[in-house]
Formats: C-alpha cells, structure tokens, sequence
C-alpha cells in the first residue's frame, strides 16, 4: 500500500505532487479511474465548525488533485465514507452515528460541487448513504457493518463498500452480485438492496 492509514486529500496531494513518490507515479499508470477518500472526520467538519484548517486544506488539494486526474485523462470518484458507532472515535460535537454521517455526506457534496464543471463531474460512491440506510433496516446488521473498534468497517461494512463502488464506477446494479466474505446469502442481499437505494439518491 502507498497510503498510511488516517491519511487526508492534503496529503494526497503533497505526494501526487512530488515526482519522486509512488503516487506520483501511479497516477502516470493510464488509469481509468482514481478513487479519492479524506480522513473520515474532515469532511464532517463543514457542517460544525467555522473555516476549520483541515477541512480549508482539503479542498484546496482536491481542487489540484482533481486536475491532476483530469490531466491524467482519467475520472475522479469521491468515496463518502460514513459517521462512526461508537462514541469514544466520534468528533465531540456528534452525539450519535446519524449527525455525523449526515455532516459527512455534507461534506463530500461540497467537495463534488468544488470540482464540477459543464464539462467534468467527479462520481461520488455513497458508501456513507448505504450505512445510514442499513441503519434504518436492520440495526443489528448495522452494528456488524463495524469493526471492533467501532470506527473501520468489519467484513460485511467492507462488502457493502465494494459493492457501492464497484456499481458507482461501472454503472451497474449491485443487485445479484455474489456473496463473500462468509456474508451469508440474505444479508448480501439486504445489503445489496441498501446499496442500490443509496445509488439512486445521488
């Protein structure tokens, strides 16, 4: 892997930027598409705090990440990444999983609206939205979307993930795709249902 857990757009960019790096290079690699996350709780700070730095940072780099990817001839997506479970990782001004999620959703909406053009829009992949409407469904399949640590996502949050993705970059259905991971045949497809919800509310 090239990127150290917790990393942000703005150290994207200080390594894209840099001839020497590995991502520098990657991205020279005819990729069709780049798939870019913030740290997880960067985006959220939109909506509670006043011109925070990190989140500042964040769209700047965006912006020349974006040009980058553009210069590079392929497409950016935005992976939304969802609010965490448990209290001792939230930001202190979340009280629960659903303010922060939606604080995060908010925040990689302002992040497309940043980098889109008449002629250029990035995708954005709702992982976030299928969390929230995996929530709404079946709690107890929602706590298991986590890991231990209440944060990262566990085998089935991986697999729904995945699934948003992949259907957000390819266009397809999530519907019908295989079961993985031990993830039994009725919780892929709850889970393949939420993720296809989540799709057609972008």
């Amino acid at each position: 892997a090239l990127t150290k857990g917790g990393s942000s757009l703005n150290y994207h960019w200080q390594e894209v930027s840099s001839p020497s790096s590995g991502h520098h290079v990657a991205l020279a690699s005819g990729f069709d598409f780049v798939v870019l996350q913030d740290r997880s709780d960067i985006p959220s700070r939109c909506c509670y705090t006043d011109q925070d730095e990190d989140f500042e940072a964040s769209t700047r780099a965006l912006v020349q990440l974006d040009a980058a990817i553009k210069e590079a001839g392929a497409t950016t997506v935005l992976y939304q990444t969802w609010g965490r479970r448990g209290s001792l990782n939230r930001p202190p001004y979340f009280q629960s999983f659903l303010p922060m999620n939606d604080a995060v959703e908010e925040g990689y909406r302002r992040y497309a609206s940043l980098i889109t053009t008449d002629g250029r829009a990035p995708i954005i992949a709702p992982v976030g939205s299928a969390f929230e409407l995996v929530y709404g469904a079946d709690r107890d399949l929602w706590y298991r979307l986590y890991d231990r640590d209440a944060t990262h996502p566990s085998a089935l949050g991986t697999y729904l993930a995945a699934i948003v993705v992949y259907a957000s970059i390819t266009g397809l259905s999530p519907d019908g795709l295989p079961s993985a991971l031990g993830i039994s045949g009725a919780e892929a497809e709850l889970l393949q249902g939420k993720a296809a919800e989540a799709l057609a509310s972008v």
